[in-house]
């Protein structure tokens, strides 16, 4: 297997899993969950958005892919780690917040990720 397809895997692994999350912590299936809810999944779903899209447009070498590869990792499996240790394995009235707390996380996580592969284009 390539390192782009494990790393658009890692990406969607991720993705499905915050959103299965998303799902478990809401109520998607009363109208006024969806009122709120629809803006917490963009939220939730742009870090990854924004993975793929460095995915496509960023990596021109192996270098590149690695790193971009260890970042997806770090942030799709420390995500769903942070979120089943908030939401399902110590649940208290605070784990929804850990729905806000990753994707701030992880906009500093994609900044410095972007400025790596800047920085590694000429390698």
């Amino acid at each position: 297997m390539s390192l782009v397809l494990l790393t658009r895997a890692i990406i969607l692994i991720g993705l499905i899993g915050t959103l299965g999350f998303a799902a478990y912590a809401g109520e998607p299936l009363t109208a006024a969950w969806w009122k709120g809810g629809i803006v917490m999944l963009i939220v939730l779903v742009v870090p990854f958005f924004l993975y793929w899209l460095m995915q496509a447009k960023m990596v021109y070498n192996g270098i590149q892919q690695w790193l971009l590869l260890l970042s997806a990792a770090i942030y799709s499996f420390g995500g769903l780690a942070l979120m089943y240790n908030a939401l399902i394995a110590n649940p208290d009235a605070q784990g929804g917040l850990v729905m806000v707390v990753i994707p701030v996380y992880g906009s500093g996580l994609i900044i410095l990720t972007a400025v790596c592969l800047l920085f590694t284009r000429k390698l």
